[in-house]
């Protein structure tokens, strides 16, 4: 061993290096500074607007493809890869045939500016799904919420009419609620309705408007466009009967807790489908993401009016 290493010693028969090593020394220090550059570039120009999964894969491929390339240099066969899968015999060249070129900090240049990205994506996508649910996410879905921040939509300022479907509903003959309950019962009494009712509209991906009192008053098909809100704002009537009909029984279970108006609460609702605008209205100091237009008024009249139809 030791007499072959003198050999190539006298004969000056290395493995060649063209770049070098960081070193500002070395005379080929520029040409590698340059390489890293190239890939950092080239990565970031390649990675910034793809998806983190393509993001990935780029940078997999990057990296895959300069290990090739310097193990093909080594052996002085840059399509080494293609005879191992065809399955041909390597030719391995002399030790003063190869070249060797470097792998650890080009290597680096890839993964580098892949993980800053990777970390700066993830840092914005936080914030701006915070922004999204600080502003929407007492009203929808967070279904709709990840819906808006994937399609980069958002409700315009001022108002944006399209056609919609409009929401009204509220428990009939409150004032007796009223007279028969204690404030605190009746905040009691509201909270778990309104609760319930709620999830049932967030679920068919409707939007809360406001309550009023014990009134819900929403909307479908806004901010986030659905096909088929008409159909989800009367699958909510249903399973909103549905659901008062066990909160009925469960009231009744609890005794002497509630009295017989309880018992036998009702709701009214109105839908009613059309134009109208939805967007951020109120004030400087004020705003609040609502509906407005006479598709809207006229819901509210089917709901009041759906008492003298015993609905």
């Amino acid at each position: 061993f030791h007499a072959n290493a003198i050999q190539h010693l006298l004969n000056q028969d290395f493995i060649q290096t063209p770049m070098g090593t960081l070193n500002y020394n070395s005379r080929f220090s520029k040409i590698h500074l340059g390489l890293i550059a190239i890939l950092i570039i080239a990565t970031l120009a390649l990675i910034t607007k793809a998806p983190p999964l393509w993001g990935f894969l780029i940078m997999a491929v990057e990296l895959i493809a300069w290990l090739s390339y310097s193990l093909g240099a080594y052996l002085t066969d840059y399509f080494w890869i293609f005879k191992i899968i065809a399955g041909y015999e390597l030719n391995i060249p002399g030790i003063g045939e190869s070249v060797m070129l470097p792998v650890l900090f080009p290597a680096a240049a890839i993964i580098l500016p892949y993980g800053i990205n990777l970390t700066y994506k993830l840092f914005t996508e936080g914030q701006d799904k915070a922004f999204l649910k600080a502003s929407f996410g007492s009203y929808i879905s967070p279904e709709l919420i990840d819906q808006m921040y994937e399609s980069k939509s958002a409700p315009s300022l001022g108002g944006e009419e399209g056609y919609n479907t409009a929401f009204f509903s509220d428990i009939a003959s409150f004032s007796t609620f009223s007279e028969k309950l204690t404030a605190s019962e009746l905040v009691e009494l509201l909270n778990e309705y309104l609760n319930e009712m709620t999830n049932i509209l967030l679920g068919n991906k409707g939007t809360l408007d406001k309550y009023i009192g014990d009134a819900i008053i929403a909307f479908y098909g806004a901010p986030v466009q659905t096909e088929d809100h008409e159909y989800l704002a009367c699958l909510t009537c249903c399973q909103m009967n549905d659901k008062l009909e066990e909160l009925r029984q469960k009231w009744k279970s609890e005794g002497d807790k509630w009295p017989e108006v309880v018992h036998n609460m009702r709701h009214r609702i109105g839908v009613n489908c059309g134009s109208l605008v939805t967007g951020n209205m109120g004030s400087d100091m004020r705003m609040n993401y609502t509906m407005m237009g006479d598709t809207v008024n006229l819901t509210a009249r089917l709901e009041s009016g759906a008492k003298q139809y015993g609905i």
